[in-house]
Formats: C-alpha cells, sequence, structure tokens
C-alpha cells in the first residue's frame, strides 16, 4: 500500500507543479533559452518564412502558405523536420523515392503534425481557401537566425539563406 500512496504523492505534486506559471515576466531565460506561445505567433503571421528561434541544434520557423500555394518540394539530407499545423487546410506529400513521384500523401489541418525524416521529399500544399499556417522546428537549424521572406518568390531568390541550409548537405 506504501508504494501506491507514495506514487499519488508524487502524481499530485507533479500536476501542482505543472499549474504553476512559468516563467515569470521579469524573470529573465537562460542564454539560448526561448518561451513563446508558438501557436499564436504561426496564427497571426503572414509572412511566407519567418525564423523566431534558432539555437545551436534546432530552429523554429513560423510560415504562411495561401491558397493554392504550397511549400515546394525539398529533400534534406541531414535536417529532421517537424511541421505543426494551426490553421487553414492542406495536403502533405512525401516520398522516399527520386523527387517527382508521391509515395504518400495525407489531408491535414489545425493539429496535424509531419514529421520529415532525413532524405524524405516533402511538400505541404494549401488546398484551403484561407491561408495554411504553420510552424516548423528543423534540426539542426536549416535557415539564417531570424530570416523573413514575406512570399515564396523571395525566399527562393535569397541566395544566402539557401547556402545556410545547403553547407549541410
Amino acid at each position: 500500500m506504501r508504494p501506491l500512496i507514495l506514487s499519488l504523492a508524487v502524481l499530485a505534486l507533479a500536476v501542482a507543479a505543472s499549474n504553476r506559471r512559468r516563467p515569470v515576466a521579469d524573470q529573465p531565460l537562460p542564454a539560448g533559452a526561448y518561451v513563446a506561445d508558438v501557436a499564436s505567433l504561426a496564427s497571426h503571421n503572414t509572412k511566407y518564412r519567418k525564423v523566431v528561434y534558432t539555437g545551436p541544434l534546432s530552429q523554429i520557423a513560423l510560415m504562411s502558405i495561401p491558397p493554392g500555394g504550397d511549400i515546394g518540394e525539398e529533400r534534406h539530407a541531414k535536417v529532421e523536420q517537424l511541421l505543426f499545423i494551426v490553421s487553414g487546410r492542406g495536403e502533405a506529400r512525401l516520398q522516399a523515392g527520386a523527387p517527382g513521384a508521391v509515395d504518400a500523401a495525407r489531408k491535414v489541418g489545425p493539429g496535424d503534425v509531419v514529421a520529415v525524416p532525413p532524405g524524405v521529399t516533402h511538400d505541404i500544399v494549401n488546398t484551403g481557401a484561407g491561408s495554411l499556417r504553420l510552424y516548423t522546428v528543423y534540426a539542426p537549424p536549416n535557415h539564417l537566425p531570424g530570416r523573413e521572406q514575406a512570399t515564396k518568390a523571395d525566399a527562393e531568390a535569397d541566395q544566402e539563406d539557401q547556402a545556410y541550409g545547403h553547407h549541410l548537405e
């Protein structure tokens, strides 16, 4: 009986700790740390890509894809990517083989995540009537820290950012 009581006490302490608000606004964060309501930031983002955090091993970027638009087919040899859909509707297209052939397509919407391991060609296409808003986590970082691109065309023309991403390949 004692182990059960101890387990319940530990559980109660964990729940109480998780209910506390953290961090308090006037407390400084450790160097390199980042705390934000990233889903809210993504839902209000209007830029094609906006990098909001870059750490030594990962990066967070917000994205807004217009109706009928897409991220563009891409493949990262050494980068894992997680895409979290915040608003809108779309289709995730994934393929393990050569570019051009879709091995799998899945409808995505708010609350969905698309996990893309290195070496998988992928694209997210907006199939809805409004903007498809998401945030993505790259590990390791794939874009220049703080980089913002208003449109997909701006991102494709950004040679410096393209070079940064290709240094991992």
